[in-house]
C-alpha cells in the first residue's frame, strides 16, 4: 500500500502517474478485492480498495522479463521525473530497474525506493508485521487484551507520507 499511496499523492498534485502492473500475476490483485456477495462483474469496476489508492493514475501492463515490454518502460523512464518502486531489496536490480541502471537513461531522475527494512535486509515488509515489531499493536485494542492490529495499514500509509 505504501507505493500506491505515494503515487496517488503525486496524482492528486496533478502529476501524470503511470502504475506499472505485472501481467504474469494478473496485475494488481487488489483490483478485484470485494466481498463475495458483491454484485459486480469481476473485471468491469475496480474494487473500492483499489480505487482508494489508485485514483487518477494510468495503468500499464508490462512484463519486465520481456525485452520488448521492458523497452516500453525504459522509453517512458527516459523522460520521467520520478520513479517509485517497492520491491524487496535486490529485485529491482535483477529486473534492471534499479537506480544505477535507470539514472544512466535519465540523469535527472528522482528514484524513490520503498522497502520494509531498508536496502540491506531482504525481508519483504508487511504492514501487520511492522505494526507488531514497532509496538503499534501493543497500543491498540482493549485493556487486558492481546496486541491488536490497527484497522488500517497504518505503517504503509505512514511510509507513503514520508516518501512524498
Amino acid at each position: 500500500l505504501a507505493g500506491p499511496t505515494a503515487g496517488q499523492f503525486f496524482a492528486e498534485l496533478g502529476c501524470e502517474v503511470i502504475k506499472v502492473e505485472n501481467p504474469r500475476v494478473g496485475g494488481d490483485v487488489t483490483r478485484h478485492w470485494r466481498l463475495k456477495d458483491t454484485d459486480v462483474v469481476k473485471d468491469t469496476i475496480p474494487s473500492s480498495y483499489f480505487q482508494s489508492c489508485n485514483l487518477g493514475k494510468k495503468a500499464l501492463s508490462i512484463d519486465l522479463k520481456s525485452t520488448s515490454d521492458r523497452q516500453v518502460l525504459l522509453d517512458l523512464i527516459a523522460s520521467a521525473d520520478i520513479v517509485t518502486v517497492s520491491y524487496k531489496p535486490g529485485d529491482a536490480r535483477k529486473l534492471g530497474v534499479d537506480f544505477e541502471s535507470l539514472v544512466q537513461l535519465n540523469p535527472r531522475l528522482i528514484y524513490a525506493e520503498i522497502t520494509g527494512y531498508g536496502p540491506d535486509d531482504g525481508r519483504p515488509g508487511y504492514d501487520a508485521c511492522l505494526q507488531a515489531e514497532s509496538g503499534f499493536t501493543y497500543m491498540n485494542g482493549e485493556p487486558d487484551s492481546p496486541p491488536t492490529k490497527m484497522p488500517v495499514a497504518l505503517v504503509d500509509i505512514l511510509a507513503a507520507h514520508h516518501l512524498k
